[in-house]
């Protein structure tokens, strides 16, 4: 998070109800914010799993001079799918760690 203004901030996330009915079109905008209430910050803690993964990805490519732009990882790509999980991040929460 940036609380300071020296802080640079440029990637930040926020989930909506619309955003949960676009995987679960029948439910109702309560309910998709009571399931963003309920677990906003399981989400929130995978959302920063993968972040460090991802930047640690693209400071990798950054220093060796190629582009991440145009090189992926492919295990980048395959957990960047929307119904996708960490499994550490879900032992993690399910074990209230």
């Amino acid at each position: 998070m940036c609380n300071s203004n020296n802080c640079s901030c440029i990637c930040q996330v926020k989930w909506t109800e619309e955003d949960v009915q676009e995987l679960r079109p029948d439910w109702t905008p309560d309910k998709c914010a009571q399931l963003l209430e309920k677990h906003g910050s399981f989400i929130e803690d995978a959302m920063i799993d993968e972040g460090w993964k991802a930047l640690a990805f693209v400071v990798e490519e950054f220093e060796s001079g190629r582009k991440p732009d145009t090189v992926v990882s492919p295990d980048l790509v395959e957990r960047s799918a929307p119904w996708s999980l960490n499994v550490s991040s879900a032992h993690r929460y399910k074990n209230g760690n």
